[in-house]
């Protein structure tokens, strides 16, 4: 198999390997909810800059679940903050697997040695 295809092939699992773990950052969450994840925290961010800002996804979320806005807002400022480090540190393994395969290099691209090989399939997940 080409170098290329070799290097298609593993990208695309660690694609995978790392879209099955970003999913499971979510996987508590409908996708509903999470679609109003960016209003939330504009919401979030806007109501801790100024106590008077329109937040009415969030003061219909806080009345609905018996918080206040105030609370609500923190909590969401709190998950956004883990969720971007914790999606932030999968995507960065990502792009770092990414380039030490396409690194990967061989005198004959057409017909890669067995040491390229197990080097590219040594990068996994």
């Amino acid at each position: 198999m080409p170098l290329a295809d070799l290097q298609a092939n593993q990208i695309a699992t660690i694609n995978m390997n790392c879209q099955m773990d970003l999913q499971q950052l979510v996987a508590a969450y409908p996708m509903l909810e999470i679609s109003t994840w960016p209003q939330q925290y504009r919401e979030a961010q806007a109501l801790q800059l100024s106590t008077t800002a329109a937040t009415p996804m969030l003061d219909s979320i806080a009345a609905a679940s018996g918080t206040t806005a105030v609370a609500l807002a923190a909590a969401v400022s709190n998950n956004a903050a883990a969720y971007q480090s914790a999606s932030g540190a999968l995507i960065g393994k990502r792009q770092a697997l990414t380039a030490k395969i396409e690194a990967i290099t061989d005198p004959n691209p057409a017909n890669p040695s067995a040491a390229t090989i197990a080097a590219i399939t040594a990068i996994v997940w």
